[in-house]
């Protein structure tokens, strides 16, 4: 699975992220897989097919890559380390019945959000200030977190302290949530 690079002979992302994947602990290798694919360099069908392909038993990074793939959403990959430490903190506290990238629409305008509890009308939002600092995001920023509300929905907001540096807080605000 070579490949020419600006005169340069690389290796593919799926060997790539194979090759990562024995030598990269779990969060570290899910953040590179998913930075892959909100790349458009590589999907999950296509690890999948390389897999299918190249996967033999006993081969080195083959379990991690088949099991980080069983938790992965298949169309949407995350857009931040953010999202991936926040999922993988639901998925660690048995938090499993979410929607990923749900739309909502408001005046024309269509605003995703990262975590949505349909059944109990709650959406978790990931709100890094890699994403949220710039002052012209300002106003877009409030009126994205205002449309849940209008829908019928509560909003939490996961932000880098939180699911970092007080997970268990996190963990309680949404629990605490999505039981009212």
């Amino acid at each position: 699975m070579l490949r020419t690079n600006r005169g340069v002979r690389v290796t593919g992302p799926e060997a790539t992220l194979l090759r990562l994947a024995e030598v990269l602990g779990g969060e570290a290798f899910e953040i590179a897989c998913e930075d892959a694919r909100r790349r458009h360099l590589t999907s999950v069908a296509a690890l999948r097919a390389y897999l299918c392909r190249f996967g033999r038993p006993g081969r080195p990074g083959v379990t991690a890559l088949r099991a980080l793939l069983e938790q992965l959403d298949p169309h949407h990959p995350a857009r931040s380390t953010l999202e991936v430490k926040t999922r993988r903190l639901l998925t660690a506290n048995g938090i499993t019945d979410y929607l990923r990238e749900r739309p909502l629409e408001w005046e024309g305008r269509e605003f995703w959000y990262d975590f949505a509890f349909e059944r109990s009308r709650v959406i978790l939002e990931t709100n890094g200030r890699r994403w949220h600092d710039d002052p012209t995001d300002y106003e877009r920023d409030n009126e994205k977190w205002s449309v849940p509300a209008r829908h019928g929905y509560r909003l939490v907001l996961a932000t880098w302290d939180k699911a970092v540096r007080h997970p268990g807080e996190l963990v309680e605000e949404l629990r605490t949530t999505l039981a009212a």
